[in-house]
């Protein structure tokens, strides 16, 4: 009985926050249009995006490809911490199991998991690297004049 006040209590407050969370939004009639990612423009009603193309993958592969090595490592030491000797094995009816040092697998699953987020992290860090550059190389030079659909620019880079 009392498990199910507890479930039914729990229910209803979390209906009652959702609820709240939804007529919160509807009451101050949120705008998605203010998103701090893009700056618009009144006169031209164009979108300039802040980060340039690039930069977010490039940083994304750094921390993915340090985070990944540092986890590959680490779990390269646990794996060979692992007591050779700690391994049991037991017969039953059913069969002979063999247990190990819990440390091994441990040890194998950090490894996994590095390599698996260094890979991917050394494609994103290298597509991303490109990408900037080719960026800052179309930027120009120091000062350039471009056309663009709302007019005339001058760009200046230091």
């Amino acid at each position: 009985m009392r498990k199910m006040i507890l479930v039914l209590v729990l229910s209803t407050m979390c209906t009652i926050i959702f609820a709240q969370s939804v007529s919160s939004r509807v009451a101050f009639n949120y705008s998605y249009s203010e998103n701090s990612v893009f700056l618009k423009h009144a006169e031209f009603g164009n979108y300039d995006i802040l980060n340039p193309p690039g930069l977010r993958m490039r940083n994304t592969g750094r921390t993915l490809t340090i985070l990944g090595s540092a986890l590959f490592v680490g779990g390269a030491i646990i794996f060979g911490s692992a007591d050779e000797k700690y391994y049991n094995s037991t017969t039953t009816n059913y069969g002979t199991t063999t247990e190990g040092d819990p440390k091994a697998a441990v040890g194998i699953l950090m490894m996994v998991g590095g390599a698996g987020m260094a890979v991917p992290g050394i494609i994103f860090w290298s597509k991303g690297s490109k990408k900037y550059k080719s960026h800052l190389e179309s930027e120009g030079q120091a000062a350039s004049i471009q056309f663009r659909s709302n007019g005339l620019s001058l760009h200046y880079r230091f």
